[in-house]
């Protein structure tokens, strides 16, 4: 797809998929209103705009891009055409499912609006929610507030950071959990996925501002699958509390890699268990399971992508359920273990994000890396499952340093690691999903000496000292919220602009936040 292709889908796409807002001026007022539309009795747009000249109201805001409202509104101030105040994308939706996506949908809106060369703002709209603190309303409290929420609260969606880390205790020697966490904030590691509820390390992560992806233990499927009573129970011990206490949970998981297998046929079940818990405890925390890639019977070439006949008929369930959900499906991806188990056939620049050209084509796509390929051989499974629309996220994906094995050196490790780190937060996407942000967990954050030996023993990044093992640049791509919304200086960041806290999203642009 062009550029520009690609820029106009993704205009529509915003206003479809974030239910973008206007407000229109028509004059020049301090005063407007909204005008919704959630009614089976109400007057004609043409005559509401007469009602509204009538009463000298010169700004309106419209929740969505109705056609006849805005015909309505054309030439309303004997000026040639609408004048539109300001483009929102979206309306209270952060916190939330949503708020990941806000200022991405803002960029590419401002992006698609700059190459029609209309000079129109773009800006969101806010809940008070936003705040953990709105009394007293004195200046340098609010604004410090703001910031910091407003920005965990984009942290803790899916477009602000995308890389997260596996924080595994299968070892007898690992340091104790709330040093973890000031490792885990030390290094601007905002996602963290735990394997089961430990209560202590849930405990240290209160308030920390690292969203956590909790999974279950796989002995516990069956019990939560054939026992709603022990799901709800399981939510009310493991979740509620820590929520209560300052925990963001990003998603829960049910399972670990058991499709397929006996434990199979339990996930949908514990999966709406779960999810129907959380429901009842106003909870709106997505539910999932994460696999292999070894549900596929095909993954070369990626196109080909298919789920095997043992898996087919519990993965499509399970993505029905999902797709109704909108929630994605944790994959884990190990190019290691494909290059390990085939050297010969799997070249090593290919698996090490570092050859210089395409070595894989299919189709009209180019593949310069393993990662992209085993991420689109998935896609190409959902899609033959009938859910294009369900999202791939990277549970697991890593090198070892060491254990004796092909390719498990330290530099191996270092190159894949910080290649993958690399590229997931450059947002290019794969060559099937390009610009697809792409939700990804390095595993894991130590090496685990209870693990089986050999390499299961050396997948870390840290040694349990807490020294590295080798450098990472985990987070220095992550995206720093603060400089997406800042022009040149923090202390510019929240200015008051006519009694709205707005910011500089450059030196060029000034925008608001409208704050409901």
């Amino acid at each position: 797809m062009a550029s520009m292709e690609n820029v106009l889908f993704l205009f529509v796409a915003a206003f479809s998929l974030l239910i973008s807002s206007f407000v229109i001026l028509v004059g020049a007022q301090g005063i407007a209103i909204n005008y919704s539309l959630l009614g089976d009795n109400l007057p004609p747009p043409n005559e509401v705009v007469g009602l509204l000249n009538s009463q000298n109201i010169k700004l309106v805001r419209l929740f969505d891009p109705n056609p006849t409202v805005l015909t309505a509104l054309h030439n309303s101030d004997n000026a040639v055409g609408t004048s539109f105040r300001y483009i929102t994308a979206g309306n209270e939706l952060i916190p939330g499912d949503l708020a990941g996506y806000v200022l991405r949908a803002m960029q590419n809106l401002d992006t698609a609006l700059t190459a029609a060369n209309l000079n129109i703002p773009v800006s969101t709209a806010i809940a008070p929610s936003v705040f953990s603190i709105s009394y007293p309303p004195s200046q340098d409290c609010a604004d410090k507030i703001f910031k910091f929420r407003f920005c965990e609260r984009l942290l803790n969606g899916v477009g602000a950071q995308s890389i997260g880390i596996n924080y595994g205790l299968l070892g007898d020697n690992l340091p104790p959990p709330n040093q973890v966490v000031g490792l885990l904030n030390s290094q601007n590691i905002k996602l963290v996925r735990l394997f089961d509820p430990n209560p202590t390390v849930l405990a240290a992560l209160h308030n920390s501002g690292i969203a956590v992806v909790l999974g279950t233990l796989n002995n516990d499927l069956q019990t939560l699958a054939n026992d709603p009573a022990f799901a709800n129970t399981w939510v009310q011990n493991n979740v509620i509390p820590h929520v209560q206490a300052g925990t963001s949970f990003r998603y829960i998981t049910a399972g670990n890699e058991v499709i397929p297998g006996d434990l199979a046929s339990y996930v949908l079940h514990a999966m709406q268990n779960l999810d129907a818990a959380l429901t009842a405890a106003n909870l709106n925390i997505p539910v999932s399971t994460a696999i292999a890639t070894s549900v596929l019977s095909i993954s070369y070439p990626p196109s080909q992508g298919i789920f095997s006949d043992a898996s087919s008929a519990v993965m499509t369930s399970i993505l029905g359920f999902l797709a109704s959900k909108k929630t994605p499906l944790l994959v884990n991806v190990y190019p290691y273990f494909a290059y390990a188990s085939q050297p010969e056939n799997v070249r090593l620049d290919y698996a090490l994000f570092t050859a210089p050209s395409t070595v894989v084509v299919d189709g009209a796509l180019g593949y310069t890396n393993l990662f992209d390929a085993v991420v689109d051989a998935m896609y190409s499974a959902l899609e033959k499952a009938g859910h294009p629309d369900v999202n791939v996220v990277v549970s697991e994906t890593g090198w070892p340093s060491a254990g004796d094995a092909t390719g498990a050196t330290m530099e191996n490790a270092m190159t894949y690691n910080n290649n993958v780190v690399a590229h997931v937060t450059s947002n290019t996407g794969t060559p099937k999903r390009p610009g697809n942000v792409m939700e990804t967990y390095i595993f894991a954050m130590f090496n685990e000496d209870l693990k089986p030996a050999g390499v299961e023993q050396n997948f870390g990044l840290y040694y349990p000292n807490m020294t590295k093992v080798y450098q990472v640049n985990c987070c220095e791509h992550q995206t720093d919220c603060f400089a997406e919304l800042r022009s040149s200086q923090e202390d510019d960041l929240f200015v008051p602009k006519n009694g709205v806290w707005g910011y500089s999203w450059n030196q060029t642009k000034e925008s608001v936040f409208f704050a409901n």
